[in-house]
């Protein structure tokens, strides 16, 4: 009998940079995001980059692509597509449990003048609100 192994796929550091970095251009111009992470979904062995913006609940989620989307072509050398996002509303389950850890922010270092950093924090296999969580990398959480 045939066992089947599942390998999880990583994070990358160049995923976690591609994912900091398009956090950074949302907020600089002016796309309100309630939280930003990578989330690996363990069903499609995938990590998707979840964005979660007010423009969802209150615009709807195609709105928030459009928006998102203009970012991407604006900046196409990330190497991040729209496939490997999802918009999701404020008010999402998963985004709810992540705001009830409390607040993540993405900052600009006080002497530089260009990128943002974060205190971003990495949540692996437990439990956030009523949700398991696999693995989460979270960039932000207003």
């Amino acid at each position: 009998m045939a066992e089947e192994t599942l390998v999880k796929e990583p994070l990358t550091t160049e995923m976690i940079e591609v994912g900091r970095d398009m956090t950074s251009r949302l907020l600089d111009n002016g796309f309100e995001l309630a939280c930003s992470l990578w989330f690996y979904d363990a069903e499609s062995n995938r990590w998707r980059l979840v964005l979660a913006s007010p423009v969802v609940d209150l615009e709807g989620p195609i709105r928030a692509y459009e928006q998102i989307e203009e970012i991407l072509q604006d900046n196409w050398e990330m190497g991040i597509w729209l496939r490997d996002i999802s918009a999701v509303g404020a008010t999402d389950p998963l985004v709810a449990g992540f705001r009830s850890l409390g607040r993540i922010e993405l900052l600009r270092p006080r002497h530089a003048t260009a990128d943002r950093v974060t205190t971003a924090r990495r949540y692996t296999r437990g439990r956030v609100g009523d949700n398991f969580v696999e693995d989460a990398y979270v960039y932000l959480v207003a």
